[in-house]
């Protein structure tokens, strides 16, 4: 067999700003409450034991094999998968200590560490590992298709698993790095709604009760064996409206915003006691379409819409230069991004004359987005819905909770045309998986994209970044199966003196070094 460990162990990140870890060290700042009355934080530079973090949406339910909106943050605490995907210096252990890749590719080998344990006491075995992937693997499951070359799941012994794959997929790892690993006897005896009701993890932090309105409070689970954890407890609160999230910090209710909406920069920066912090980041917005119905499944149409959208505008205007142009779905930190790619031109012109070509009558087409997780989700909407006017294509805006988005996405539900905009792991078979792969939420028909999809996950090394810029050349530049806007900067909105800076990929309270 092939030791791979050396190869996928640690790799550079193309682009990304040397600042984005997130450091959770002890220092002193002002008192914050949190929902229990307790003290998130002391004066005189005791250490930060505590944070107050709003959630975008109320957490719908807590299990990682039904939930499509994944939860965020609070399952990145509350759970683990075999492998840490979010550093941006690399893979790094967490369930798995090894991996191990055959000669033909066709399997890998992990082994478990023995010291986890699931936060009931019970010990993380690869019985684990077999049940979680199986039933992510199940039809039912709106996670189905991100699984779709792993042909079995083998419990080789408690501490050793093996995948086997229908063809080789050097990148699996970027796809075992979203899932996390849950406890079966625990899982099958209470079932999915027991679970979701207590759920029960192996991550460094465990549940602790639930917040009013579809939060959570999370306490440091003193049986972790990983890395060691600064904090003591997580307070999860639901704080949908952007500006709300800002009164939060500035009233001492908040200590940290991750997903801070940059029309709320220029506030938290003229306020006292508060700070931005800000790193280039993974995260792409994009226009989708329903590619299976007339007139998206016509290419002149789809190029139209490209064309139409002056995307520098979004980035000065809308997104106050917190962006860049986006040139493809995968994005600069991540392993795969191309950087000769060009940005996409805006023509109006050109536009109008590619409408002219196809069957669209005039009537207004459904233009559906989230109302959080999407940066400045309205401005960027209500942008987008001006510039498809000009070219003479009425749009029906449709903003929706991003639960139900995220719903109706694994669904494949969408009607016309979407707005959305999709976190990248470190590597680029994160977004290939769920936007680009045969089987799962892609609303089109592209064979030859597909075969590069395969192609991507059987080549290694330099020739494999050939294949991921063919395949993005493909969907871009072909077939136009979607309109890249822009890679945001993840940017926080923090008080003064809690220890957090961005992570590019995914914010995240957990230490990881």
């Amino acid at each position: 067999m092939k030791d791979t460990r050396s190869h996928v162990a640690r790799r550079t990140v193309l682009g990304f700003l040397a600042v984005g870890t997130p450091v959770l060290a002890s220092c002193g700042m002002s008192s914050s409450s949190n929902p229990s009355g307790e003290e998130s934080s002391s004066a005189g530079g005791e250490a930060v034991t505590a944070l107050n973090v709003p959630l975008s949406a109320p957490l719908a339910l807590v299990n990682p094999i039904k939930d499509t909106a994944a939860g965020g943050y609070v399952y990145s605490a509350l759970f683990e998968s075999l492998i840490f995907t979010q550093d941006p210096d690399g893979l790094k252990p967490a369930i798995a200590t090894e991996w191990v890749q055959a000669e033909d590719g066709l399997s890998w080998t992990f082994t478990l560490d023995p010291t986890r344990t699931f936060h009931d006491g019970t010990p993380v075995t690869a019985d684990d590992v077999v049940f979680t992937i199986m039933a992510e693997k199940d039809p039912t499951s709106p996670h189905a298709g991100t699984l779709g070359n792993v042909s079995a799941v083998e419990a080789v012994d408690p501490q050793t698993v093996k995948f086997t794959l229908t063809t080789p997929n050097s990148a699996i790892y970027a796809i075992l790095g979203a899932k996390y690993i849950l406890p079966r006897t625990y899982y099958e005896s209470v079932g999915p709604e027991g679970f979701s009701a207590a759920p029960i993890g192996c991550g460094p932090f465990a549940w602790a009760e639930a917040i009013a309105g579809g939060g959570a409070h999370l306490s440091r689970y003193d049986g972790y064996t990983g890395f060691e954890q600064p904090l003591q407890d997580l307070f999860f609160t639901p704080v949908t409206s952007a500006q709300s999230q800002v009164a939060g910090l500035e009233s001492g209710d908040l200590d940290v915003v991750p997903d801070l909406a940059t029309s709320q920069i220029d506030r938290i920066s003229q306020t006292d006691g508060l700070e931005v912090a800000e790193v280039e980041g993974a995260p792409v917005s994009f226009i989708a379409f329903n590619a299976l119905s007339a007139p998206m499944n016509e290419l002149a149409f789809r190029q139209a819409v490209s064309y139409a959208v002056d995307r520098q505008a979004l980035v000065d205007v809308v997104m106050g230069g917190h962006a860049l142009v986006a040139t493809g779905l995968i994005t600069p930190p991540v392993i795969g991004f191309d950087d000769t790619r060009p940005e996409p031109e805006y023509d109006v012109e050109r536009a109008t004359e590619l409408i002219a070509q196809t069957s669209y009558d005039g009537t207004p087409l459904r233009l559906t987005y989230p109302t959080s997780v999407l940066v400045n989700a309205d401005q960027v909407a209500q942008s987008v819905a001006s510039y498809l006017d000009k070219i003479g294509i009425a749009t029906e805006l449709v903003a929706i909770d991003y639960t139900t988005f995220l719903q109706q996405w694994a669904a494949k539900s969408f009607q016309g045309l979407y707005i959305m905009q999709y976190k990248n792991g470190t590597d680029a078979d994160t977004i290939i998986s769920s936007l680009y792969a045969r089987g799962t939420r892609v609303l089109f028909d592209d064979a030859e994209l597909f075969d590069l999809v395969d192609a991507s996950r059987r080549a290694t090394g330099e020739d494999r970044l050939g294949v991921l810029a063919d395949l993005e050349e493909r969907t871009i530049g072909e077939q136009q199966w979607y309109a890249p806007l822009m890679f945001p900067n993840a940017v926080a909105g923090v008080r003064t003196g809690v220890p957090y800076e961005p992570n590019p990929f995914n914010p995240t309270f957990v230490a990881y070094e």
